[in-house]
């Protein structure tokens, strides 16, 4: 006994201790200074950490201030994690105020990584992008370019209203914030900086009046924006692939709001350039179409060699095979074209005029199109970049043609076939019981009544 005694006993200590942490159901009696206060919840500095404080009733007190050092006393439910505490009933006492820390500046790559989690910082950079955050519409989220990579900041809507950061894309901030896990919003991972107290926000260099007056691209190392002109090779929506005056390819991806682009058109974008495994592309573009210059036919020479994700990234190439899987609607316009052990997506969704009920599951196709290589992590450039797939981009509705179509007999034909098949024999199967039944039940009746009769007949006799 005693000896299983020693064995358990470790155990249900450490259990008790778990507990005790918070992780669960129980009470917490907790200590700290108020680093950052939100409506709904709080961060709490203690001498173990800092802890995110949520209540039941989703309101943060009204007495608590930031910088104030609190005791805090209640009860806790189940917490997400191991850096939150959720309180349903407590008690809060304030016992005193301090200054709150000092931002110090640092990096950008040093936000994402978490590596300034719940820090005050500063950071330069241009703001490259604005949203609306799909999480909480409160607050819009800022793409921020640094020397050493882009991070995520956030800006409360009541504080930096959306039309007035629209106005700030291009322009040269520092901004200042405090270091936090990014929400479970699919689009921003990681950590982020929050912008907060006076001054959080802070314009260095004003953003031009006239997007399309950025200089001519030269690298990748300016962080502002940079302006191509050229021609455009394929189109699909809200991206196309350029060609420039110069000869390069690339792919650009265009902000909404923006005319739709279409195969040979010559246009202007301004957009911010980054690198990726294979070449360079301009993202949160702006397009101009150029005046007085109508469409031009592209006819590029159609590549030869087989798909390789280190060749045939911008070529122009014709693939024969079969739609496996299809979408379209308001989903996207696009389908899965399976060509010598390839499976490639065809997106369609900047043609105009292509009847897409042509384009069958199972059919066979041949698409002519540019060929773009998509990498796991198309940005920053890699050294050891991850193959995903390829897309195909078509240049006109001509660039589709149905070589058969698909089979009527179908698996999921033959199934319902099949199915109605057994669904008529089972009918005639009981309906022929049922005759059956009703056979006898009749030659029953009919064996009474000539009994009867029979014996009436007797009787007289």
């Amino acid at each position: 006994m005693s000896f299983f005694f020693r064995i358990l006993l470790p155990g249900l200590l450490l259990l008790a201790a778990h507990s005790a942490s918070g992780d669960g159901n129980g009470f917490r009696d907790l200590r700290g200074q108020v680093i950052v206060r939100n409506e709904d919840h709080l961060f709490l500095q203690t001498t173990n950490g800092v802890l995110r404080l949520h209540f039941a009733d989703r309101q943060t007190p009204a007495e608590i201030r930031e910088g104030d050092r609190i005791r805090i006393r209640g009860t806790t439910g189940r917490a997400a994690n191991r850096e939150s505490v959720s309180f349903g009933t407590y008690d809060v006492d304030i016992l005193g105020h301090d200054p709150l820390p000092e931002a110090v500046e640092v990096p950008g790559n040093r936000i994402p990584t978490g590596e300034m989690l719940y820090r005050y910082v500063f950071v330069r950079g241009v703001i490259a992008s604005v949203r609306r955050s799909s999480f909480d519409a409160r607050w819009n989220w800022i793409v921020l370019r640094t020397p050493t990579g882009s991070i995520g900041v956030t800006a409360r809507e009541s504080s930096y209203p959306m039309e007035t950061l629209l106005r700030l894309v291009d322009a040269e901030v520092r901004v200042r914030g405090f270091v936090s896990r990014s929400w479970t919003d699919v689009n921003y991972l990681g950590a982020h900086l929050a912008l907060r107290g006076d001054n959080a926000l802070t314009v260095l260099v004003p953003a031009p009046d006239d997007p399309f007056s950025a200089p001519p691209f030269t690298n990748t190392g300016i962080l502002h924006r940079q302006r191509m002109r050229g021609t455009v090779l394929a189109a699909a929506r809200r991206r196309f692939v350029l060609r420039s005056e110069k000869g390069r390819t690339l792919l650009v991806n265009a902000v909404s709001g923006d005319p739709q682009v279409r195969s040979g058109q010559s246009v202007t974008v301004v957009g911010f350039v980054e690198p990726d495994p294979i070449h360079n592309r301009i993202v949160e573009s702006r397009v101009r179409l150029e005046p007085n210059t109508p469409p031009s036919p592209i006819d590029d020479p159609l590549s030869t060699e087989p798909l390789a994700p280190n060749l045939s990234h911008g070529k122009t190439v014709r693939l024969d095979g079969y739609i496996r899987q299809r979408r379209f609607g308001a989903g996207g316009d696009e389908f899965r074209l399976e060509t010598d052990g390839e499976s490639v997506l065809v997106d369609v969704s900047g043609l105009d005029g292509l009847s897409r009920e042509d384009f069958a599951l199972n059919a066979r196709v041949q698409v002519t199109g540019v060929c773009l290589v998509e990498f796991e992590r198309p940005s920053p450039a890699e050294a050891f970049p991850v193959f995903r797939s390829y897309t195909l981009i078509p240049r006109t509705p001509a660039d589709l043609v149905v070589l058969e179509t698909p089979p009527w007999w179908t698996p999921r034909r033959f199934l319902f076939v099949l199915a109605a098949l057994v669904a008529a024999l089972v009918a005639i199967l009981i309906w022929n019981r049922l005759l059956q039944t009703l056979s006898r039940r009749r030659g029953r009746a009919l064996a009474r009544e000539e009994l009867g009769r029979a014996q009436a007949e007797w009787k007289v006799e």
